[in-house]
């Protein structure tokens, strides 16, 4: 109960001025649409769908949860020769423990995608995204350090705590572009470079004006070979913002079971590692249209007395439609990470 007292108003105050990390996965190669809106329609097929869920500190209090689901397109590939433009949506729910604060993301998303070179191996792309996102402070589900008896808490007490602005909804605005490469028998790789909150909204909930800062968000992934079915799949997530900084790099290898035109069976296991505060394990199954993983952070920062080394489960459910009509009918291919 001590450790409660002293962490959870500090879980609180930093949701309140907001000044940090924006809502991020571990598993963010599996979430192209949170990492950078050049990914919009960067698939290979014509449609893909994406859900993840992600519970954490659940050994310290109610779990912190962050739900997204996602849809994009690739389209008009037959009019644009090759190039595309993909188009999709976002939304994005987040709350703390007990649901003191909350916010959600409505985002439409779009790019276009330039493939050149002899091979047609490259794509630039570009995206942009924007739409609403909200926050909202519950202050009936919280509780202050005033209200704390030195053995238990009483919401009995007054908190004196009074919202100036209890809820608002802002415009946001996002933009990214990706780099890609790709040989048909060969190495791939993936770069790209986000910027979120480019139009710094208003998003204080206390007294006083705070403008949202900017979001870097640097990545990068390739597929290599590592012998006859198998790959591997590092990566690398860089991102800042204000003074807060998250640095990640990790491996995925994957196994293919079953390899054929037309059946597709992936096994794959892997792990992260984020800098100074987590150890990231992955594994998941690709069956077809279908990948579904399971990833779990091990707490590794100062806050580990608290959380007993517990960080967060993460699943993430990704359909791709692989086939697109007319003369753009594409084979099954290697699988990318990011897809």
């Amino acid at each position: 109960m001590k450790k409660l007292f002293f962490i959870l108003p500090n879980l609180f105050l930093f949701a309140l001025t907001a000044k940090g990390q924006d809502v991020h996965l571990s598993q963010f190669y599996y979430s192209p649409l949170t990492l950078d809106p050049a990914l919009t329609g960067d698939i290979r097929g014509n449609m893909r769908a994406v859900l993840n869920q992600r519970n954490q500190w659940g050994s310290v209090a109610s779990p912190f949860t962050t739900s997204s689901i996602s849809t994009d397109f690739r389209l008009f590939q037959d009019r644009f020769k090759g190039d595309a433009l993909g188009a999709g949506f976002l939304l994005v729910s987040d709350k703390t423990a007990g649901g003191g604060m909350s916010s959600m993301q409505l985002m439409l998303s779009t790019a276009y995608h330039l493939n050149f070179g002899y091979h047609r191996e490259h794509t630039l792309s570009l995206g942009l995204q924007s739409g609403l996102f909200q926050k909202r402070a519950d202050y009936s589900s919280m509780t202050f350090g005033n209200q704390f008896s030195g053995e238990e808490f009483n919401t009995g007490i007054d908190s004196h705590e009074n919202t100036v602005n209890p809820a608002f909804t802002r415009l946001d605005i996002r933009t990214g572009v990706h780099y890609h490469y790709e040989q048909p028998k060969g190495p791939s790789m993936n770069a790209g470079l986000a910027f979120f909150h480019i139009n710094k909204p208003e998003a204080s909930l206390l007294n006083g004006i705070y403008n949202l800062p900017w979001r870097s968000v640097f990545h990068w992934d390739a597929r290599l070979s590592a012998g006859p079915g198998m790959a591997l799949y590092p990566h690398i997530l860089y991102m800042s913002q204000t003074q807060a900084r998250e640095v990640l790099v990790g491996v995925i290898w994957e196994r293919a079971l079953r390899n054929e035109r037309n059946l597709n069976i992936n096994f794959s296991a892997g792990g992260s590692y984020r800098v100074g505060d987590a150890l990231i394990f992955v594994t998941g199954m690709e069956y077809e249209k279908w990948k579904v993983n399971i990833g779990y952070d091990i707490n590794l920062s100062g806050f580990h007395p608290a959380s007993n080394y517990q960080g967060g489960l993460e699943l993430s459910i990704l359909y791709t439609s692989k086939l697109l009509p007319g003369k753009n009918r594409l084979p099954i291919l290697q699988p990318c990470l990011r897809l």
